[in-house]
């Protein structure tokens, strides 16, 4: 199957502008300051030694995001106990204003 001329230069601006616009929305400029996103790594970076210290929680499946203040705790927990508790360790961070749990129960039959 063979593109007719006009086909093909409809395909290359097509496919150029798909590039553009991922370039646009990747080279975006933030909203934020440096100093915002210095303190939101800080704060996920603290919840991650805090759960890493604590006993009870094997935080090894436990991704942290934080974003203004905003604490995301993606992963898995193998045990009931370890939701709350992630939390409450999460909660207690200096900085930290709300946090919000993703995490999921590992079935370990």
């Amino acid at each position: 199957m063979t593109f007719s001329s006009t086909a093909r230069r409809w395909t290359i601006a097509l496919a150029c502008q798909g590039v553009l616009c991922l370039y646009a929305c990747a080279t975006a400029p933030s909203d934020r300051a440096a100093s915002d996103t210095a303190a939101d790594d800080r704060i996920a970076s603290d919840v991650k030694a805090a759960l890493l210290r604590d006993p009870r929680i094997y935080d090894a499946h436990i991704e942290v995001t934080a974003d203004r203040g905003v604490v995301r705790l993606h992963g898995v927990v193998a045990e009931t106990e370890d939701f709350a508790e992630a939390r409450r360790v999460a909660k207690s961070i200096r900085g930290v204003k709300t946090v919000i749990s993703d995490l999921r129960l590992v079935d370990r039959r």
